[in-house]
């Protein structure tokens, strides 16, 4: 599944490359010249790539095909002569500058992934790196030529980077050495291994710490000069050339007895020079140093620990090097497998007395090793078990290079002490080492067979190695190493050797490779047995288990458990090693998602293991289901839980004593108490899990057992854990269908028992106090049988609706308690009205009649829904009602198909209050997939679409045709979108109601914004749509209301220019094109007015809304500035009606008329000024400014009104708001003529003044910019009185207050008390 993916992204990035063609042409000329065009091509070839150096990425889908293609050419080039034409360097140079430029663009990590990395390729890049190496050292006349040789030997170097890992013998790839054994030499006459070996000990004794080097000084210069004997010519000359024998000279010089003693009697003799200095300072002084120098040994702490551990790797190293050095010239005893099998042939061969007399004269003979040796090898074994792992890898590769050049007595020594490290006592580290020891020895053959039956339980320990600490356990490092030891073992035996062990390593590894926590060690298992199949060959089915328990299928351990685990457990060799394994670790692991994947794991070997785990496996967990050890209590529940249904599911039936066991757990564990304390919350979800398996296999129960379980799920369904919650309504569910039915295995008393006491304590407190009970009581009413709701559903139904209604103080309400309530809603609906949905056990007979069923669905159920659907409360977790709106969709798309289904067998009554509900149900999705919260409109865009595709509902669905072209891709929006591109041409697609799609794709993310955006013009949508595009425009995220502005704009802009093509067609003579033409000009020319009046009644539903207040401003900023909106006419609203006396008594003909029409923006300067008023959201009253502002040019009334508006907004008590208004001001201004600036209009229409001349506009502008209007707020009202004289508008001014008693009026100080602050705070001023 990766790959099409990986594809798919590859094609993407091409489409975004406008010059992908041409990169392929260049290539490919390239290649057909064999690099000599390479050079005319790099300045063309440099401004394509570097076009897109800031998006690399893009050039990604070229890679392979670029640096493959350039560096075959390469290749060809590749000779081992040391002369080269001058043609052929100039055609490396030019290729590898092609190179160069992709590397400098992408980046070398990325670009060297492509390189090819066979083992041939090393010794021909290393020959072409050769020869431009050569080229360079000559001196060149020309730059460029330098230039392209330093490019050229950066581009091979980055290609021998990738080379050089080749995991082979450099002999065995090296075309000059015709033999093996010719190509091995004398280490001590080896090229690197001596020089490097020497360099390392050399930047040791040079960083290293001098007290920690010294004790190690006398062996290293023993094993400097050890190659040399004392006699042998170049022993002077190598000793006297070498750095590192200086610095040892020098470190022994130091270190004499005599010198210590100076150097200590002269170091305690400064250190007293120091004290007797340090004690005339004072104190602070003394403190002030002692802190510095403790910071400072706190830092070289921390650098001693890094260099230390270094110095800790190079000298394991080192000391197995000259371990080497030393018995490279002794005679070997062969202590490796192959040459035990080699002299026990001789020894047949021999006869017997020949074998004993060889056994004897082996015995007498004396091997010498150094002292030396016996030092290394005692230090090699104290690192194995050091804290770092580079250190016990370094000391595991030096046992074994080591034990490969002892006799065989000594080299079994040392397997013995390795093995040691394997006791229960030995830290992780040891035991770490000892695996990475065992395999070294194992891959070299050092294992003799005589050791395997030692060995093979050892390593079946290793690889289940898992030891608990604190929270977490350790040991997924060990258990990758052993099987790391089986790979080497499998690789270095023969089969028969291996044959009596086959089946322990087998079990282990399959063990770890199905069950083990850590991904690498699966994979490491796996790979370790696919070797094994591969080596031996004598793996029971290794080859039916290795074709599926491949590296890819183990990495995903959900896969591993429930695939990969039952497919071994087929074959009879391994099912008792993974039920055991499951059963003895797995259940009891310190992680709980671990032993609940472990119990499903165990109830996948069901069908093979049956009689097993229905005896043994079942037999255990009982007694452990009351533990005193959390983990293992709880594994042992779910263990069981998972068990049961399985067992039942396989046709096998548990015995009496065990049916017992595990009904008398439930009572045993509420008498233990083990719902306390620590892991109480977890116990509970174990037990609801195990009530939910006793229910589903009808376990049998005794009365006092059903009290604790129902007392039990009680508890539960109290908890404030929604897990705990979940669990308990999923236990009640299978327990009711079980045991609470009138044929259930409790009878008809127990049905009797909870029909009259239990179902009334869930229905009575969906109000109660405790949120957690509302909330899991809804849950549980959704989960009761139809035995149980079909009688009392008018009660259930009256419940949950009335648990949807928010309360009525603020303070007791609950979100999550209204979604569960939401949810249950509409499986309380499916259980009672869906005829079609009957569990087993069910009555049809308890089913509501359909035509009661239809009046509670479009009376009662979906009405609440809409309502659930307005559901935007927000805390301080967000918008935490898009909650209740999600399960409000899920509920809705569900009881709209149950009405739809009812509707259909019903008649054709029904037809209209199924339309009126479906369209409903529509808008309201609608509006949902254009809001801000992303994963709120996928829900709302994937309910829509199901609502679409059913049949029953499709021909209820306003412009059915015109949404599936709207809605994401389906096979009917294809089919639609096929059949009107055919009629109508691709440009637009021509839809029921003259509704014009103009674009039709598969829209996506934001694109489904714009699709739908589209809908607008459909009656029954415009209202809906547009809250919801409204929300979208004033939200917080920039790019949703972007897109959502653009496509509103465009939407008004084509429906404003639809009525000049209809206009000029006459209807006399016109054709059948020109009348289609004409009736969609007067569809669009009716949009507009529906989308006036549908904004004006969504800002008269959220006048001052804090959640909608502030997106009505912006959606009218941007129609004022963007469209031709405003100018449509708009009937106002109607007045208020009046009764029937005051209609009589006005004796008036005009109560009944209707409103003149109106300009929109004469409405909407009016309904922005009113959000001005007592508002204290700053940036409500920054919006209103700038709806205001883009109003200010409209005729009168608009623009007087706008201005006085803007007046106000000038001496607000913010200066924010004061200084953001005036900027908005002078810019407006400036964008008009003097001529637009009108007075305020009298009674009569009739201008008071006259206009502004161009001198006082001028005056005007030059005032918004002198003032400081975020200054003080006197200047501020100066400066707005000269405005307003200058712009012929009269500036507001503050009615005269009362005075209280006298009924004198006055005018107050703004500043003579805090209460005149929050009465113009109030007042927005």
């Amino acid at each position: 599944m990766e790959e099409p993916e990986s594809l798919l992204e590859a094609e993407t990035d091409l489409e975004f490359v406008e010059e992908a063609a041409e990169i392929h042409a260049i290539i490919a000329k390239v290649t057909e010249s064999e690099g000599r065009a390479a050079a005319g091509f790099r300045e063309r070839w440099k401004a394509i790539l570097y076009k897109y150096q800031e998006q690399s990425q893009l050039l990604d889908g070229f890679l392979e095909d670029i640096v493959v293609s350039l560096s075959t050419l390469l290749r060809t080039h590749a000779t081992s002569d040391t002369e080269v034409s001058p043609d052929a360097l100039q055609r490396i140079m030019g290729v590898c500058s092609l190179l160069s430029v992709l590397i400098v663009v992408r980046g070398y990590k990325t670009v060297v992934k492509f390189f090819p990395h066979e083992a041939q390729d090393l010794e021909r890049v290393l020959s072409v790196l050769t020869v431009v190496k050569a080229m360079a050292s000559k001196p060149m006349a020309d730059p460029e030529q330098g230039i392209a040789a330093a490019e050229a030997q950066a581009v091979l170097m980055l290609w021998l980077s990738m080379l050089i890992l080749v995991p082979f013998d450099l002999a065995t790839i090296d075309s000059t050495a015709t033999d093996a054994q010719a190509a091995r030499c004398d280490p001590l006459e080896a090229t690197f291994l001596v020089p490097g070996v020497l360099q390392s000990l050399c930047f040791a004794f040079k960083l290293g710490q001098r007290s920690r080097l010294l004790p190690h000084t006398a062996r290293v210069w023993a094993l400097l000069t050890g190659p040399y004997s004392s006699t042998s010519p170049d022993a002077n000359a190598a000793v006297a050339g070498s750095t590192l024998a200086r610095k040892l000279s020098i470190n022994n010089n130091g270190n004499d007895t005599d010198d210590d003693d100076g150097n200590d009697s002269s170091n305690a003799n400064n250190n007293n020079a120091n004290n007797d200095a340090n004690a005339d300072n004072n104190d602070n002084t003394n403190d002030t140093n002692n802190n510095n120098n403790n910071n400072n040994n706190n830092n070289n702490n921390n650098n001693n620990n890094n260099s230390t551990n270094k110095q800790t790797n190079c000298y394991m190293s080192l000391c197995s090097f000259g371990a080497l050095m030393v018995l490279s010239g002794s005679a070997s005893d062969g202590a490796s497998v192959a040459a035990a099998e080699a002299a026990a042939a001789a020894a047949a061969a021999a006869g017997a007395a020949g074998a004993a007399e060889a056994a004897e004269a082996d015995d007498s003979e004396d091997f010498e090793i150094a002292e030396e040796v016996e030092e290394v090898v005692e230090q090699l074994l104290v690192a194995l078990r050091d804290k770092d792992t580079v250190v016990r890898w370094s000391a595991g590769k030096g046992i074994g290079r080591v034990t490969g050049c002892l006799p065989q007595e000594l080299a079994d020594e040392v397997v013995e002490q390795v093995l040691e490290l394997f006791r229960p006592t030995e830290s992780d580290a040891a035991w770490h080492g000892g695996c990475l020891a065992l395999a070294e020895l194992a891959r070299r053959g050092l294992l003799l067979p005589a050791r395997l039956p030692v060995f093979t339980p050892i390593i079946q320990r290793a690889l289940a190695y898992d030891v608990r600490r604190g929270p977490h356990s350790i040991g997924a490092h060990v258990r990758d190493a052993a099987a790391y030891v089986c790979w080497a073992v499998s690789r270095a035996y023969e089969p028969h050797i291996l044959s009596g062990h086959v089946d322990m390593l087998a079990n282990s590894l399959l063990v770890v490779a199905c069950y083990d926590r850590e991904v690498n060690c699966r994979r490491a298992a796996a790979a370790a047995f696919q070797e094994a199949v591969g080596r031996l060959g004598n793996f029971p089915h290794g080859m039916d288990i290795i074709g599926v328990a491949d590296y890819f299928a183990v990495g995903s351990i959900a896969g591993a458990y429930s695939k990969v685990a039952p497919f071994v457990n087929s074959f009879p060799e391994y099912r008792l090693a993974l039920a055991e394994h499951l059963l003895s670790t797995k259940l009891s692991h310190w992680e709980k998602s671990l032993r609940e994947l472990s119990a499903k794991g165990l109830a996948a070997l069901v069908p093979h293991s049956s009689e097993f785990l229905a005896t043994v496996g079942v037999g255990l967990l009982i007694p452990r289901g009351t533990d005193a050890v959390l983990e293992v209590r709880h594994g042992a529940l779910v263990g069981l839980s998972a068990l049961l249904p399985a067992l039942q599911a396989a046709g096998v039936a548990l015995s009496a004593e065990h049916a017992a066991g595990v009904a008398a757990l439930i009572p045993a564990i509420d008498k233990a108490r083990l719902y306390r304390g620590k892991g109480g919350e977890v116990m509970r979800q174990g037990v609801s899990a195990l009530i939910a398996a006793m229910g589903e296999t009808n376990l049998p129960l005794t009365k006092p057992q059903h009290a604790k379980v129902l007392e039990a799920l009680d508890e539960n369904l109290r908890s404030p854990q929604l897990y705990i919650q979940q669990a308990a309504v999923a236990a009640l569910g299978h327990y009711c269908r079980a045991y609470c039915t009138p044929g259930g295995g409790g009878g008809g008393e127990r049905y009797d028992a909870f029909v009259s006491k239990t179902l009334p304590g869930l229905t009575g407190r969906l109000h109660d106090a405790n949120v957690a009970v509302r909330r899991g009581h809804a849950l549980a009413l959704g989960a009761l049988p139809l035995a149980i709701v079909g009688p009392a559903g008018e009660a259930v139904l009256a419940a949950l609706l009335s648990g949807m209604v928010p309360e009525d103080n603020a303070d007791d309400r609950d979100v999550e308690a209204r979604v569960n309530c939401t949810v249950a809603l509409g499986q309380v609906c499916a259980t009672l009205m869906d005829g079609d949905a009957l569990a087993p056990g069910d009555d049809a007979a308890l089913k509501m009649p359909r035509g009661a069923a239809l009046d509670a669905l479009h009376g009662r159920v979906l009405p609440s829904l809409q309502s659930a659907l307005q559901d935007y409360t927000t805390d301080s977790r967000g918008d935490v009602g898009s909650l209740v709106r999600a399960a409000a969709m899920q509920a809705v798309e569900d009881c709209v198909l149950l009405a739809a289904r009812l509707t259909d067998t019903a008649g054709p009554d029904a037809d209209a209050r199924l339309s009126s509900s479906v369209s409903a149900a529509a808008a309201s999705l609608l509006k949902q997939a254009v809001e801000r919260i992303t994963r709120v409109r996928e829900a709302a865009l994937r309910h829509l679409s199901a609502l679409v595709a059913a049949a029953p509902c499709a021909r209820h669905v306003p412009a059915c045709r015109a949404l599936l072209l709207a809605l994401p891709s389906t096979d009917e929006a294809a089919s639609a979108s096929a059949s009107d591109a055919g009629a109508g041409g691709a440009g637009a697609a021509n839809v029921s109601s003259g509704i014009r799609i103009w674009s039709v794709g598969r829209p996506s993310g934001l694109d489904s914004v714009g699709t739908l955006t589209q809908l607008l013009p459909v009656p029954q949508y415009t209202t809906a749509l547009l809250e919801g595009l409204v929300a979208s425009i004033g939200g917080v995220d920039a790019a949703l209301a972007k897109a959502a502005g653009a496509a509103l704009a465009s939407l008004v802009d084509a429906c404003s220019a639809a009525p000049e093509e209809g206009a000029e067609t006459s209807a006399e003579g016109a054709t059948a094109g020109d009348r289609a033409s004409a009736a969609r000009a007067l569809c669009a020319r009716s949009v507009l007015p529906r989308l006036a009046r549908a904004l004006l009644d969504v800002w008269a539903r959220h006048a001052k809304s804090p959640r909608l207040a502030g997106p009505l401003l912006r959606t009218a900023c941007l129609l004022a500035s963007r469209t031709d909106l405003l100018a449509v006419s708009v009937e106002p609203q109607p007045p208020p009606t009046t009764t029937t006396d005051d209609a009589a008594g006005s004796g008036s003909g005009d109560a009944g008329s209707v409103p003149d029409p109106v300009p929109l923006s004469q409405l909407l300067v009016s309904l922005a000024r009113a959000e001005t008023r007592r508002c204290g959201d700053v940036a409500r009253l920054t919006d209103a400014g700038s709806v205001l502002c883009a109003l200010v040019p409209h005729a009168n009334p608009c623009h007087a009104s706008a201005v006085q508006g803007l007046l106000v907004l000038l001496i607000s008590r913010y200066p924010l708001v004061r200084r953001h208004v005036a900027e908005q001001l002078y810019v407006t201004l400036l964008s008009m003529d003097p001529e637009q600036l009108q007075s305020m209009p009298s009674e009569d229409g009739a201008p008071t003044a006259a206009p502004c001349s161009d001198s006082d506009a001028e005056a005007a502008q030059e005032l918004l910019l002198a003032t400081c209007w975020d200054g003080g707020l006197d200047e501020a009202r100066a400066a707005r009185d000269k405005l307003a004289e200058l712009l012929r508008v009269p500036a507001p001014s503050m009615k005269a207050r009362t005075g209280g008693g006298g009924g004198r009026a006055g005018v107050r100080d703004e500043n003579e008390s805090y209460a005149a602050l929050l009465d113009d705070f109030a007042r927005g001023l």
